[in-house]
C-alpha cells in the first residue's frame, strides 16, 4: 500500500472543509426560510441543494460544482450522508410509537394496507411506461419495483414534525395517521429489502424476495425481544448534561455500526442496522431520550443537511430537457402517487369509521413521503436503477407531497385545541357511525 500524497490530502481536507461550510450554512439559511411559512426544514435543505447543484449553480458557474465537488470530495461526503443515514434511522427507531400501534390498531391497518397495495399496484403499471421514457442501467422489473416502492412509503418523522407543529398529534386523525405511517414504513423497509436483492441479483426471484422478508421479519422480531425483555431492564448511565456517558454511547455507537456491516453483509441495506438498534432502544425511555440528547443536534444540524443537500445536488432540471414527454411524464408521476396513495387511505380511514374531514386529512397527511422516499430514491440512484430524469421526478413529487401538507391541515383545521384529546379520551370503536367534523 503506497503512501498518500501530503499535498493532495491537504488540498482534498481543504475542499473538503469548503464544502461542509457551504452545505450546512445553505441548510440552514434555506430551511429557516422555508420554515418562516410553516414548512419542515428537509424542504428548505433540499432546495438549498437544488440551489448549489446544476439547477441554479451549475447553471450560472459551471466551473463552481466541478472545482468544490471532486471526485475525492463528492465520494467522502457520500460517505457522511450513509453515516447520517444510519445515525438518522437509529433516532427514528427510537420514537417508533409501539403503544400507539395498539391504541389505534384498527383503522390505522386498514389505512396502511391501503396506503401500501394501492399505490404500489398502479405505480408498478405505469412504471413501464416511465421506463420507455428514461431507462436506467437496470432491468424494467427492478426500476417498476423501486418506483413502486418510492411512491408508496410515508414519511413518518415528517409527518410526525407537520402533526406537532399543527397541534393535532393527539386527536383521532393525528394518532390513526401517525400509526398508519409507522405500519407503512415497516411494510416500505420490507419492500426495500426484498428490492436491494432483487436489483442486486439482475433478476425478480422469488426465493430471494422470499428469503429477503423472513430475514428482516427475522431480525426485526429479534430487535424486538431484545428490546422488550432485555433493553427495558438496562439501567442507563447517563452525563450531567442529560446525555449518555461517553462509555454508554461509544457502545451504542458501535452496536448501530456493526449491525449496519452486519446487515450489509446478509445483502441487506445498512441503514436497516441503525434502525433495529433504535428499536431495541425504544423500550427504555430513559435511554433513548439520552441517546436522542446526545446526539440529535449533530445528526440534524451536520449530518442530515449533508444527506438533503447531497440529494438537492442530484437533481438536476436539465435532465428533462426540452422532451415535451418527460416534462409530461413528471406530472404522471405527481398524478399517480396524489390519487392513489391520498384516495386509497383516504377511503380507508372513512370505512374505518373516521368522519369525512377526518378521512380526507389522513389521506393528506399519509401522502407526506419527502425523507423515507429520498432514502429509497438515493438509493435507487446508486445502484443505477433510477435515471437522472426518474431521479428528478421522484424527488420533485417527494418534495410536492410534502410541501402541501402543512397549509391546508392549517386552513382545514384552524382551532386545533377544540378538538377531543384522543390519546387520553376513550377510543371510539372502528365501526362507530362516522361523526361530523
Amino acid at each position: 500500500m503506497t503512501a498518500a500524497n501530503p499535498l493532495a490530502v491537504e488540498q482534498t481536507l481543504l475542499l473538503l472543509c469548503a464544502d461542509l461550510a457551504i452545505i450546512v450554512a445553505a441548510a440552514r439559511i434555506s430551511s429557516w426560510i422555508f420554515g418562516l411559512a410553516g414548512q419542515p426544514p428537509v424542504v428548505g435543505e433540499i432546495l438549498g441543494g437544488v440551489v448549489l447543484g446544476p439547477s441554479v449553480l451549475g447553471h450560472l458557474y459551471p466551473g463552481a460544482i466541478t472545482a468544490l465537488l471532486t471526485r475525492e470530495t463528492t465520494a467522502i461526503l457520500s460517505a457522511l450522508a450513509q453515516i447520517g443515514l444510519i445515525l438518522l434511522m437509529l433516532l427514528i427507531g427510537l420514537e417508533f410509537p409501539f403503544d400507539r400501534l395498539v391504541r389505534a390498531a384498527k383503522p390505522a391497518a386498514a389505512v396502511a394496507a391501503a396506503g401500501i397495495v394501492v399505490p404500489f399496484a398502479a405505480s408498478f403499471a405505469v412504471g413501464g411506461y416511465l421506463y420507455s421514457l428514461s431507462p436506467g442501467r437496470s432491468s424494467l422489473a427492478a426500476f417498476r419495483l423501486y418506483f413502486a416502492t418510492a411512491v408508496s412509503i410515508t414519511a413518518i418523522p415528517i409527518m410526525g414534525r407537520i402533526l406537532m407543529h399543527t397541534r393535532l398529534a393527539r386527536t383521532r386523525m393525528g394518532l390513526t395517521s401517525i400509526t398508519a405511517a409507522a405500519l407503512d414504513d415497516a411494510l416500505g423497509w420490507l419492500l426495500l429489502g426484498a428490492v436491494v436483492v432483487t436489483t442486486t441479483e439482475g433478476r425478480v426471484s422469488a426465493s430471494a424476495l422470499a428469503a429477503s422478508f423472513a430475514g428482516i421479519l427475522l431480525l426485526g422480531a429479534a430487535f424486538w425481544l431484545l428490546g422488550r425483555f432485555g433493553v427495558a431492564r438496562i439501567r442507563v448511565a447517563r452525563a450531567p448534561s442529560g446525555g449518555l456517558t461517553a462509555g454508554a454511547l461509544a457502545g451504542v455507537l458501535v452496536v448501530a455500526f456493526g449491525l449496519a456491516t452486519a446487515t450489509n453483509a446478509l445483502g441487506v441495506f445498512s441503514i436497516l442496522g441503525g434502525f433495529l438498534v433504535g428499536v431495541a432502544g425504544s423500550f427504555n425511555r430513559d435511554l433513548a431520550e439520552a441517546i436522542k440528547t446526545s446526539i440529535g443536534d449533530l445528526v440534524a444540524v451536520f449530518f442530515l443537511p449533508i444527506f438533503f443537500v447531497f440529494s438537492g445536488l442530484r437533481t438536476d432540471l436539465g435532465s428533462l430537457g426540452t422532451d415535451p414527454r418527460l416534462w409530461g411524464a413528471l406530472l404522471v408521476v405527481i398524478a399517480v402517487s396524489c390519487a392513489t396513495k391520498f384516495g386509497a387511505t383516504a377511503l380507508a380511514a372513512r370505512l374505518a369509521g373516521l368522519a369525512w374531514k377526518e378521512s380526507l386529512s389522513v389521506g393528506l397527511l399519509m401522502n407526506t413521503r419527502a425523507l423515507m422516499a429520498l432514502v429509497v430514491i438515493n438509493i435507487g440512484a446508486d445502484l443505477g436503477v433510477l435515471s437522472p430524469a426518474a431521479f428528478f421526478w421522484l424527488v420533485t413529487m417527494a418534495l410536492f407531497t410534502t410541501v402541501i401538507t402543512t397549509p391546508i391541515l392549517r386552513w382545514a383545521y384552524p382551532e386545533p385545541e377544540r378538538l377531543p384529546d384522543w390519546a387520553t379520551e376513550p377510543a371510539v370503536a372502528p365501526n362507530a357511525a362516522p361523526t361530523r367534523p
